[in-house]
This record gives structure tokens, C-alpha cells and sequence, in this order.
């Protein structure tokens, strides 16, 4: 398989909603100041389709949010562009 490991690390005070008391609270209940990080860890792949059009798997994982950490499985598809991007062109935001 070609992808050996993920990691994505969110800190939660980057999440915001622009309500300043629902960030606030929000970074209460995620308890912020003893947890400030979000983390996802790739465990594992199944790939459901590999076509030159698109993509499709299930992933496994762990997901540790507010100092809990649990198992996850999601689904994860993507279609592929028909192009390449352009050289030192920058990637839009998914």
C-alpha cells in the first residue's frame, strides 16, 4: 500500500464559529487548556476502488478528542482531477 501512516493534529483553539461565546464554550467542553490538540491516527486501509476517475476506501483509526481516545472507521472517497495541477500552483482548500 502506498500510504504508510497519517497523522492530523488539530489545535482546538483554531476552531471557530464567530460567535465568541459558543467558541468559548466549545473550547470548555473540548477542554482546550489540558487537551489543546485534536488527533486522528491512520491504523489501516482498505481500498474499495483504486480508478483512474476516483478513489474510494475504508479507513481505520483512532480519534483523541478532549483527552478520550476511541477507535474509528470511516469511509473515505475522492474523485481525480483529469489534469494535473499546474507547477507551483497552489491546491484549493477541500
Amino acid at each position: 500500500k502506498p500510504i504508510v501512516s497519517v497523522k492530523v493534529n488539530i489545535l482546538v483553539n483554531t476552531l471557530k464559529c464567530g460567535n465568541g461565546t459558543m467558541d468559548k464554550n466549545l473550547y470548555s467542553t473540548l477542554n482546550a487548556e489540558k487537551t489543546p490538540m485534536i488527533t486522528y491516527t491512520l491504523s489501516g486501509y482498505d481500498i474499495l476502488n483504486g480508478l483512474s476517475s476516483s478513489f474510494a476506501a475504508n479507513t481505520k483509526g483512532s480519534l483523541n478528542i478532549a483527552g478520550t481516545e476511541k477507535p474509528t472507521s470511516r469511509p473515505l472517497s475522492r474523485s481525480r482531477r483529469s489534469t494535473p495541477w499546474p507547477a507551483g500552483s497552489r491546491r484549493p482548500n477541500r
